[in-house]
């Protein structure tokens, strides 16, 4: 999906790091100046809960087996501290991009321990394609910046495997979920639960990309 509006481009890019560096490649293609990378992610600490963002002063490689890392551009962060809603918490600190979802604390404590060989400082929150867009986008030396909305804390536990729910652009394959529904029943509130906070957090996403975007819009002196 793909939308223009005062010099705005949105782009869908779907599930997964190869995706987004995919989409990364088409935006800078059209001329995109500054890449604002931003969707849901994972808590990975106590005080990263559901509905707060995470904006990134780090993308490290969580599939790595040796330290991958990538920082936004210096003015582009600077503006995006500074135009946070009152209604908005937002965290400051590491990501860390993973190739699969993170079912529960247990998967999510695991790798935090693998992470912990690597890179000195603990990613605060985990997401699967931030690490391709801001790849290219370095590699390009195009201005970027990363925030992420948190739907699943470190103790939440996800209702289903989505790993095999999810086709290769992360939409639900609608035949093995009705039959991951009808062996698990009891996981249908936990799937609710999980709806409202991807609602609440996508809602307070939206709010905080307004004033973002309205701040890199303005001219400069």
């Amino acid at each position: 999906m793909e939308a223009a509006q005062q010099n705005l481009i949105v782009h869908c890019s779907g599930a997964g790091r190869e995706n987004a560096a995919r989409g990364a490649q088409q935006l800078l293609a059209q001329g995109v100046r500054c890449l604002i990378i931003c969707g849901f992610g994972g808590g990975l600490a106590e005080e990263v809960v559901p509905g707060t963002l995470l904006l990134a002063n780090q993308v490290l490689d969580g599939g790595a087996a040796a330290p991958q890392v990538y920082r936004p551009h210096a003015d582009v962060f600077r503006q995006a501290q500074q135009v946070v809603p009152p209604s908005v918490r937002l965290h400051i600190g590491p990501l860390a991009t993973g190739d699969r979802v993170l079912l529960n604390a247990t998967e999510k404590s695991a790798f935090l321990q693998k992470l912990s060989a690597i890179y000195p400082e603990k990613p605060l929150g985990i997401d699967m394609e931030s690490f391709g867009a801001a790849q290219i986008a370095s590699i390009h030396n195009c201005p970027w910046i990363v925030v992420r909305a948190i739907t699943d804390g470190y103790q939440n536990r996800m209702p289903f495997d989505f790993n095999v729910l999810t086709d290769t652009q992360g939409r639900i394959r609608p035949f093995p979920f009705l039959l991951a529904i009808l062996k698990q029943p009891h996981n249908l509130p936990e799937l609710y639960l999980l709806g409202k906070r991807a609602a609440i957090a996508a809602k307070r996403l939206a709010l905080y990309l307004q004033n973002l975007i309205a701040a890199l819009q303005e001219p400069r002196p």
